[in-house]
């Protein structure tokens, strides 16, 4: 065997099995490191790629806001104009110590005088005009603790007076045997047909002569966005 193994190339073919074994296994664990790289690359392309993709979605997200306030904007102002209400923009909400007043972007230099009727969308009656400026208005909504507004409301319109609740909230001593449910529209004395309220709640007590009924806006005054102003006429 001695002898077999030196003058034959046993040796020699073993080691050369051996080398080329061992150098299969170092290449394949190079393959695999390098896949295994190459793969770890393409998820932190992937991921960066991702990222993009939804800042670029949260891009659109706003830009679609942004149009739709927008296109929001200009249908209440062209339902203003096209119902001979001068239209205004607000430019400010209510303080959180008044937040029952608006301010706009119009005043004395467009007509607009103090008392002036004030709209909201679709015809709805929030306020008045209050401190007038040269280019802005001050507006006072019914809903203001203090204020009133006179309406009709129940079965044969009965008159009432609303008094403001606050927050965009009414309230109504109504006598008690006017028939007054929730869900029941509180309408304009001197603009017929104009809503102003919503009948929210009704407290009634079989013992007191009169009912309370708590009304609000229909719509959240924080979003309102426009209005438009009932000049007065004046004579030439």
């Amino acid at each position: 065997m001695l002898a077999l193994a030196i003058f034959t190339p046993l040796y020699e073919k073993i080691f050369d099995f051996g080398e080329k074994m061992f150098a299969n296994i170092w290449n394949k664990g190079d393959a695999t490191e390098n896949a295994l790289t190459k793969a770890t690359q393409s998820k932190s392309t992937l991921i960066k790629q991702i990222d993009e993709l939804e800042k670029q979605l949260a891009s659109q997200d706003i830009d679609m806001l942004r149009v739709e306030y927008l296109a929001q904007q200009f249908e209440t102002m062209d339902q203003m104009i096209s119902t001979d209400l001068f239209p205004a923009a607000v430019i400010q909400k209510g303080s959180f110590a008044n937040p029952d007043a608006l301010i706009i972007n119009q005043g004395s230099r467009v007509g607009i005088t103090t008392g002036d009727a004030v709209f909201a969308a679709d015809g709805l009656l929030i306020g008045y005009a209050g401190e007038v400026y040269d280019n802005t208005t001050r507006v006072i909504l019914y809903s203001k603790p203090s204020e009133e507004v006179s309406g009709v409301m129940g079965e044969g319109l009965v008159s009432v007076t609303a008094g403001g609740y606050g927050k965009g909230g009414l309230f109504i001593e109504a006598p008690r045997d006017l028939v007054v449910n929730e869900g029941d529209v509180l309408y304009s004395q001197y603009f017929p047909g104009k809503v102003i309220a919503i009948v929210r709640k009704v407290d009634f007590d079989a013992r007191d002569p009169f009912q309370k009924v708590y009304l609000s806006y229909p719509v959240n005054i924080n979003q309102i966005q426009a209005v438009g102003i009932q000049l007065q006429k004046t004579s030439e």
